[in-house]
Protein backbone atom coordinates (compact mmCIF):
# COMPACT_ATOMS: atom_id res chain seq x y z
CA UNK A 1 0.00 0.00 0.00
CA UNK A 2 2.89 2.38 0.75
CA UNK A 3 4.27 1.81 -2.75
CA UNK A 4 0.96 2.89 -4.31
CA UNK A 5 0.92 6.11 -2.25
CA UNK A 6 4.52 6.82 -3.26
CA UNK A 7 3.60 6.41 -6.93
CA UNK A 8 0.49 8.57 -6.53
CA UNK A 9 2.51 11.27 -4.73
CA UNK A 10 5.18 11.29 -7.44
CA UNK A 11 2.54 11.43 -10.20
CA UNK A 12 0.71 14.25 -8.42
CA UNK A 13 3.95 16.21 -8.16
CA UNK A 14 4.70 15.67 -11.85
CA UNK A 15 1.18 16.71 -12.88
CA UNK A 16 1.37 19.82 -10.72
CA UNK A 17 4.65 20.80 -12.42
CA UNK A 18 3.15 20.26 -15.87
CA UNK A 19 0.06 22.28 -14.94
CA UNK A 20 2.22 25.16 -13.71
CA UNK A 21 4.34 25.05 -16.84
CA UNK A 22 1.34 25.30 -19.13
CA UNK A 23 -0.14 28.17 -17.13
CA UNK A 24 3.12 30.08 -17.47
CA UNK A 25 3.10 29.73 -21.28
CA UNK A 26 0.75 32.41 -22.52
CA UNK A 27 0.11 33.25 -26.16
CA UNK A 28 0.84 37.00 -25.90
CA UNK A 29 4.43 38.24 -25.90
CA UNK A 30 5.68 39.34 -22.51
CA UNK A 31 7.15 42.85 -22.18
CA UNK A 32 10.63 41.38 -21.70
CA UNK A 33 12.71 39.73 -22.97
CA UNK A 34 12.25 40.79 -26.58
CA UNK A 35 13.37 38.25 -29.13
CA UNK A 36 14.53 39.81 -32.39
CA UNK A 37 15.33 37.74 -35.44
CA UNK A 38 14.50 34.20 -36.36
CA UNK A 39 15.90 30.72 -36.55
CA UNK A 40 17.33 30.86 -40.07
CA UNK A 41 20.47 32.94 -39.46
CA UNK A 42 22.16 35.48 -37.19
CA UNK A 43 20.69 38.76 -35.95
CA UNK A 44 22.88 40.98 -33.81
CA UNK A 45 21.95 44.04 -31.78
CA UNK A 46 24.71 46.65 -31.57
CA UNK A 47 23.05 49.30 -29.38
CA UNK A 48 19.78 50.04 -27.55
CA UNK A 49 18.38 53.43 -26.50
CA UNK A 50 15.32 54.40 -24.46
CA UNK A 51 13.28 57.61 -24.38
CA UNK A 52 11.73 58.41 -21.05
CA UNK A 53 9.72 61.25 -22.63
CA UNK A 54 7.85 59.05 -25.12
CA UNK A 55 8.49 55.56 -23.73
CA UNK A 56 10.22 54.27 -26.87
CA UNK A 57 12.77 51.47 -26.81
CA UNK A 58 14.85 51.27 -30.01
CA UNK A 59 17.54 48.80 -31.08
CA UNK A 60 19.94 48.83 -34.04
CA UNK A 61 22.22 46.21 -35.53
CA UNK A 62 22.12 43.82 -38.47
CA UNK A 63 20.44 40.62 -39.59
CA UNK A 64 21.20 37.78 -41.96
CA UNK A 65 17.92 36.03 -41.10
CA UNK A 66 15.72 35.51 -44.16
CA UNK A 67 12.52 35.87 -42.19
CA UNK A 68 13.52 39.27 -40.85
CA UNK A 69 15.15 40.81 -43.91
CA UNK A 70 12.84 39.33 -46.53
CA UNK A 71 15.27 37.76 -48.99
CA UNK A 72 17.20 34.53 -49.37
CA UNK A 73 20.72 35.93 -49.80
CA UNK A 74 23.34 35.30 -47.17
CA UNK A 75 24.03 39.03 -46.90
CA UNK A 76 23.65 41.01 -43.68
CA UNK A 77 21.49 44.14 -43.71
CA UNK A 78 21.28 46.97 -41.16
CA UNK A 79 18.11 46.93 -39.03
CA UNK A 80 16.24 49.29 -36.71
CA UNK A 81 13.43 48.08 -34.43
CA UNK A 82 11.23 50.35 -32.29
CA UNK A 83 8.93 49.37 -29.42
CA UNK A 84 6.61 51.73 -27.55
CA UNK A 85 4.46 51.95 -24.40
CA UNK A 86 4.58 50.18 -21.09
CA UNK A 87 3.99 46.80 -22.76
CA UNK A 88 6.74 47.54 -25.34
CA UNK A 89 4.73 46.28 -28.28
CA UNK A 90 6.33 46.34 -31.72
CA UNK A 91 5.82 49.81 -33.23
CA UNK A 92 7.91 49.78 -36.42
CA UNK A 93 11.04 48.31 -37.93
CA UNK A 94 13.26 48.90 -40.94
CA UNK A 95 15.68 46.78 -42.94
CA UNK A 96 18.03 48.73 -45.21
CA UNK A 97 18.51 46.40 -48.18
CA UNK A 98 20.63 48.95 -50.08
CA UNK A 99 23.45 48.59 -47.52
CA UNK A 100 24.29 44.90 -47.71
CA UNK A 101 26.92 43.47 -45.39
CA UNK A 102 26.86 46.54 -43.15
CA UNK A 103 25.35 47.25 -39.75
CA UNK A 104 24.13 50.14 -37.66
CA UNK A 105 26.40 50.50 -34.66
CA UNK A 106 24.99 53.48 -32.80
CA UNK A 107 21.78 55.34 -32.13
CA UNK A 108 20.50 58.25 -30.10
CA UNK A 109 16.94 59.38 -29.40
CA UNK A 110 16.63 63.14 -28.87
CA UNK A 111 15.56 64.49 -25.48
CA UNK A 112 11.95 65.09 -26.62
CA UNK A 113 11.73 61.52 -27.91
CA UNK A 114 10.58 62.62 -31.36
CA UNK A 115 13.67 62.00 -33.48
CA UNK A 116 16.14 59.14 -33.79
CA UNK A 117 19.65 59.27 -35.26
CA UNK A 118 21.44 56.08 -36.34
CA UNK A 119 25.02 55.71 -37.54
CA UNK A 120 27.31 53.01 -38.83
CA UNK A 121 31.05 52.53 -38.53
CA UNK A 122 31.75 49.90 -41.15
CA UNK A 123 30.66 51.71 -44.32
CA UNK A 124 32.94 53.98 -46.27
CA UNK A 125 31.89 56.71 -46.20
CA UNK A 126 30.09 56.51 -42.88
CA UNK A 127 26.41 57.33 -42.95
CA UNK A 128 24.03 59.00 -40.53
CA UNK A 129 20.25 58.71 -40.85
CA UNK A 130 17.69 60.84 -39.02
CA UNK A 131 14.25 59.27 -38.58
CA UNK A 132 10.96 60.36 -37.04
CA UNK A 133 10.16 58.26 -33.97
CA UNK A 134 6.41 57.98 -34.45
CA UNK A 135 6.56 56.59 -38.01
CA UNK A 136 10.15 55.56 -38.66
CA UNK A 137 10.18 57.71 -41.81
CA UNK A 138 13.59 58.97 -42.93
CA UNK A 139 13.91 62.73 -42.39
CA UNK A 140 17.49 63.10 -43.59
CA UNK A 141 20.42 60.90 -44.60
CA UNK A 142 24.07 61.83 -45.11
Amino acid sequence: MREIWKIITVMAAIFSLIRDTYQACITGQAPFPKIIGGSQDATEIQQIDYSLATDYLVAVGYSKDQGLKGDSSGDAYPIIIAYQSTSYSYHWGKVFTNSQNHRFTGLKINRAGTTLVVINQDMNPRCMIVLGMSTGNVIQAT
